[in-house]
């Protein structure tokens, strides 16, 4: 699943069959405000890097993109992932 495309506050996508440890989830570092190739992925809301990072909430099978690193940007959605309930960095390409 790849996202080429400058990413929208507010929008986000609905993916229904993402299979960890066989798809994955590619993201153009150049569309996402403080992305860099150095992935940063918190699960449930445990954010410490300060750096651009994804967050993926488990209760809500829901992957947020925080700018910021710390939370208090308000982090973007960028999809839920029905079903997923964890992701590891092996999910990610970041291109």
């Amino acid at each position: 699943f790849l996202w080429n495309s400058d990413a929208e506050v507010g929008e986000s996508d609905l993916i229904r069959d993402f299979k960890s440890g066989e798809d994955f989830l590619a993201f153009e570092v150049s569309r996402f405000g403080g992305m860099t190739k150095s992935l940063h992925l918190a699960n449930d809301w445990a954010l410490s890097s300060g750096e651009g990072t994804f967050i993926f909430d488990r209760s809500a099978s829901t992957l947020y993109w925080d700018a910021d690193g710390n939370g208090g940007g308000d982090p973007r959605i960028v999809a839920v992932l029905q079903g997923v309930t964890s992701l590891n960095a092996g999910d990610f390409q970041l291109l």
